[in-house]
């Protein structure tokens, strides 16, 4: 396809445990990407954390990574899960003293607010 995007490495999750931007070529549309099941790649990933929960912004880090496709695409698609399997996710909200302002791109928009973390619900 040709386009690049880009999504944010915080320190927390970074090899190198500093602050960087991934640039990735976009190889899946977001027509095609939307149409993916997210869950149980979501699924997949609360049970590797050791609290059931997952920070918003490593959630697109690591969607970006799997499926290459816009950040854009990305929120849009968990958005879709969220509708989709209403009561298996849970998005707790993050208060925006607290959200790194810069980086709005990085955390999930839901319902008009901002997710610092989901959950999936057993």
């Amino acid at each position: 396809m040709g386009l690049i995007d880009e999504v944010i490495v915080f320190p927390e999750f970074s090899d190198d445990r500093k602050l960087w931007r991934m640039y990735y070529p976009i190889k899946t549309s977001e027509e095609e990407f939307l149409k993916v099941d997210l869950l149980e790649f979501l699924e997949s990933l609360c049970s590797q954390s050791k609290n059931n929960r997952i920070w918003t912004p490593w959630l697109v880090f690591m969607i970006a990574k799997k499926y290459g496709c816009s950040a854009k695409a990305i929120g849009a698609g968990i958005e879709n899960a969220y509708r989709a399997h209403l009561g298996r996710f849970y998005f707790s909200r993050v208060p925006i003293h607290l959200m790194k302002h810069i980086y709005k791109n990085s955390y999930i928009k839901i319902n008009g607010f901002f997710r610092s973390y989901m959950s999936v619900m057993k």
